[in-house]
């Protein structure tokens, strides 16, 4: 089940980048989806998933006072989702990689911009690829 719960994850980003690239949001649908899924994970506890969950809230609230910017609602629900579902290290690998994939994107497109799901959802299979190499 839990393997499962992984797979339907990454389906659901799938999805979330389609709309996000289409219609420029993330459907409420997508990271509701993920949260809930985050309960069948068997990458973190739960009270991993909670703390990790409550220090990504802080650190989103003090860039957006530190940078005076902001993020798109469905993008940060879509980060809370993940690192409830993935925990901090695995949800700081894919936050690593959608970098990432922004720069190397952006240096190759020559500064087209693609929504947030469109990297992420790459990230996020990449991602899990890796740990399951390394299990």
């Amino acid at each position: 089940m839990s393997n499962l719960t992984l797979v339907f994850i990454g389906i659901i980003l799938l999805i979330g980048a389609y709309t996000d690239y289409t219609r420029r949001e993330i459907p409420n649908w997508i990271p509701l989806s993920i949260f809930l899924s985050g309960f069948f994970t068997p990458i973190a506890s739960l009270p991993h998933k909670i703390l990790s969950l409550l220090v990504m809230i802080v650190i989103l609230v003090l860039t957006t006072k530190i940078l005076h910017q902001k993020s798109g609602g469905g993008d940060v629900k879509l980060y809370l989702s993940l690192v409830f579902a993935l925990g901090f290290a695995p949800f700081s690998t894919v936050l690593f990689l959608t970098l990432l994939l922004r720069i190397l994107v952006s240096g190759v497109k020559g500064g087209v911009r693609f929504p947030l799901c469109c990297y992420v959802a790459p990230a996020y299979i990449m991602t899990m690829a890796l740990f399951a190499a390394l299990v």
